[in-house]
């Protein structure tokens, strides 16, 4: 009686040897949107019968999974079986992102680290970090996805050029610490702009000591901080690139 279980043990073992052997077994990996489906197909293509752990017996089935799934299909050829196994990830869609305007540029709010394209007129600019700086007249928006995936758009903002024509006032304030050369440029005009005003800090024998980009939107009041280099403590000339004329100021750091 021991000697045919032990016989009948060692069959079953060679069985199951010899299937191992003709077993052979392939991982993949892929990521959908949540709601999307995709279609899945047996890396064998000519095998002579198809199943699935699904129920299906076919080459390629269409899924729609709601959460991380894993499927499995078995092809034969032959005398062999070949095993795919496909794990099928589920991504959410992120939230609505947020932009806004800071400073001279265009900011997203994106505590994730998500995977970030901004678009300007709705053409993809080849920008993907979460600060836009500088940008020109135009409509942008940004889309944000998981993996290069799920893009999710924020609302349009607007950014426009309404220059005027009148001459601007011009007026330096050195506060608060002017022996350290940090003071203010204040600047008003007659109608609200959104413009790219550039600065330039000279000291009178023409070195530059500070040049310093300031985007300014939907904004006639405008201020803007300048800081220059340790020491200096003499007249300097201020100009200031604005409605596409150079206005110059003389300034004494002392």
């Amino acid at each position: 009686m021991l000697g045919r279980q032990f016989i009948s043990s060692l069959l079953l073992t060679v069985v199951v040897l010899i299937f191992s052997l003709r077993l052979q077994a392939t991982t993949f990996d892929t990521s959908i949107c949540k709601g999307a489906s995709i279609n899945l197909s047996s890396s064998v293509k000519n095998a002579s019968k198809y199943w699935w752990n699904t129920g299906d017996s076919v080459l390629s089935i269409k899924v729609t999974p709601l959460q991380n799934t894993k499927y499995i299909s078995f092809a034969v050829v032959n005398k062999d079986t070949l095993r795919d196994t496909i794990n099928v990830n589920v991504l959410e869609y992120p939230n609505k992102p947020l932009i806004d305007f800071k400073d001279s540029s265009i900011v997203v709010s994106n505590p994730l680290k998500l995977s970030v394209r901004w678009l300007r007129n709705n053409i993809e600019l080849n920008a993907t970090k979460d600060t836009l700086k500088y940008p020109s007249e135009g409509v942008y928006k940004i889309k944000m996805g998981i993996k290069e995936l799920c893009w999710t758009y924020s609302d349009p903002i607007y950014l426009t050029k309404d220059y005027d024509s009148s001459k601007p006032s011009f007026e330096l304030l050195t506060y608060p610490n002017p022996s350290t050369g940090s003071f203010n440029i204040y600047i008003t005009i007659g109608k609200r702009i959104s413009q790219e005003i550039k600065i330039k800090v000279l000291s009178v024998s023409g070195t530059e000591l500070v040049v310093k980009n300031f985007f300014v939107y939907q904004s006639n009041n405008i201020k803007i901080p300048v800081a220059l280099p340790l020491g200096i403590k003499e007249q300097v000339v201020v100009s200031c690139f604005i409605n596409n004329k150079w206005i110059t100021k003389q300034h004494v750091v002392n």
